[in-house]
């Protein structure tokens, strides 16, 4: 994915997984949206068109919750499809820890 500067953006998608539904949330599939920093995440988002106030700051996974189609979009965006496995290991790499800002648990 490109932004100014044509510098390549780090975002990532994980599996699609069934979530409890809720009036708040109505979906019946998710995923996370995630990114090697704030600023590539939140560039991503507003291209998605998600709003800002739905983003988690998870204290192990910053991270947008999406559905289906979006999770489309991002791909298509340049979204780099992850395993559970890879997203533990992202949440455990000491650089993306740096960038988040992320404590150790």
């Amino acid at each position: 994915m490109e932004h100014e500067g044509d510098a390549q953006l780090t975002i990532y998608v994980d599996a699609l997984r069934s979530t409890a539904q809720s009036p708040e949330w109505p979906f019946k599939h998710s995923c996370h949206l995630y990114a090697d920093t704030q600023i590539e995440l939140f560039e991503t988002a507003e291209r998605l068109k998600l709003k800002d106030t739905w983003f988690q700051h998870h204290k192990r996974l910053p991270h947008f919750d999406i559905v289906a189609s979006k999770r489309k979009s991002a791909i298509g965006l340049g979204a780099i499809p992850q395993t559970r496995q890879e997203v533990a290991m992202k949440m455990r790499d000491s650089e993306f820890r740096k960038q988040w800002n992320i404590e150790n648990a």
